[in-house]
């Protein structure tokens, strides 16, 4: 543009001066032609500087409208994540304000104790009132600790749900008692059948041709979605604890796409931690899988305990964050064989290793008073809630089609 405002001034500066010349060279030109030349050059400098103003006027008005297109959009994306943001906070609270009643009448049980020497039998408790944002389930169709068998109709409808991409998952608080509050979820498969809801822990074997690694893999794919689409923000604070098996490390094709995944997505090892029965960190026939986690940064959490862990073992090779024990092995009521060490020696290796142990299957309130008693901080079970499933904030009444894989 700055080209075209000279090249117009030089052109009526040219102009004048070939009037001039023209009229009869410039030796004989007289006072009567002079101001003619300077007009014709100030009616140029003046077009070019009108010229020059108007082009200025328009690139700001242009620059205008992008900023303030520019704002409107980012000031848009602001409230819209405030908004998401809300709603997560106010679910999460809800769930906290439950957790922290709940906590409080195991407050008063431990005071109790140190009291006087022993807890008060705890009577039976009423069920957790159902919050906004959960969806809750029989306590009857609560999931058992152990894989379980599922019958022909349920595998249907587990098997439709991983193929047509439809499967739902449940969450169940993994709560802290130091700071009352859920820090984690357990992740279990949803079904739903004639108005009955069912939660499934790992699969024992294929459902209806559905392969344990093919499920898996689905489970996996749904946690990151739920953790993505239903508690954004909040989801790094509360990773989700997805229970696995061999089967996913045994077929190469599903591993593959499981670890690109964390590849692709890094920002998943914040948000999931996968959860692997004891036995198979101490597989020799795994080590590569497992450090092919390991060096992907996905957060790893052992189910049970195996002699193979050790400061300088599987805890520290693996980079091992959690180590999940039942409240009956935690609390010795399970009769282990002699070649497992003994609850001390679990408790102090995982310290030194700076794992965190996390109680499962805690059912009333005496055992989460000893658990407790023995230092364990992260508790989850019945006792707090079951399994449920959240409603889909980001959208509104109408069900969205189901992002959610199996868990367990």
């Amino acid at each position: 543009m700055r080209r075209l405002i000279l090249i117009i001034v030089l052109s009526a500066t040219a102009l004048a001066a070939v009037s001039a010349w023209t009229g009869g060279g410039i030796s004989v030109l007289s006072n009567t032609d002079m101001p003619l030349i300077l007009s014709l050059s100030g009616f140029a400098i003046a077009l070019a500087a009108a010229i020059f103003s108007f082009v200025a006027a328009t690139q700001a008005r242009t620059a205008r409208r992008d900023m303030v297109r520019l704002v409107n959009s980012f000031e848009m994306r602001l409230k819209e994540l405030m908004s998401r943001t809300n709603r997560e906070n106010a679910g999460l609270a809800e769930l906290n304000a439950l957790v922290e009643k709940e906590l409080r009448g195991l407050a008063e049980l431990v005071g109790e104790r140190s009291g006087d020497g022993h807890v008060t039998p705890s009577q039976d408790t009423a069920p957790a009132p159902s919050r906004s944002n959960v969806i809750p389930h029989p306590a009857s169709l609560a999931r058992p600790a152990q894989p379980r068998g599922l019958d022909a109709p349920l595998e249907e409808l587990l098997a439709r749900a991983v193929r047509e991409n439809m499967l739902e998952v449940s969450l169940q608080p993994i709560i802290s008692v130091a700071d009352s509050v859920a820090v984690a979820f357990d992740v279990f498969a949803h079904i739903e059948r004639d108005g009955a809801s069912v939660d499934v822990a790992r699969l024992a074997a294929t459902a209806a041709g559905v392969g344990v690694a093919e499920f898996e893999r689905a489970l996996i794919t749904a946690a990151a979605e739920t953790s993505l689409r239903k508690l954004g923000i909040a989801g790094e604070r509360t990773p989700l604890h997805v229970p696995l098996s061999r089967a996913l490390l045994d077929d190469a094709a599903t591993f593959a796409a499981t670890i690109d995944m964390f590849r692709v997505h890094p920002g998943l090892c914040r948000t999931l931690v996968l959860c692997f029965p004891a036995e198979v960190f101490a597989s020799e026939a795994l080590q590569g899988r497992l450090s092919q986690l390991t060096a992907a940064s996905v957060p790893l959490a052992a189910d049970g305990w195996a002699d193979a862990f050790s400061p300088k073992g599987a805890f520290g090779q693996y980079g091992i964050e959690y180590l999940r024990l039942s409240t009956d092995r935690l609390l010795e009521r399970e009769k282990p064989s002699r070649s497992v060490r003994p609850l001390e020696s679990i408790l102090e290796t995982a310290s030194d290793a700076t794992v965190t142990v996390v109680a499962t299957g805690v059912s009333t309130d005496e055992d989460a008073v000893n658990l407790i008693d023995l230092g364990i901080d992260l508790l989850t079970g019945e006792r707090f809630s079951g399994p449920r499933r959240l409603k889909d904030n980001d959208r509104g009444p109408e069900p969205r089609p189901a992002s959610g894989r199996a868990g367990g």
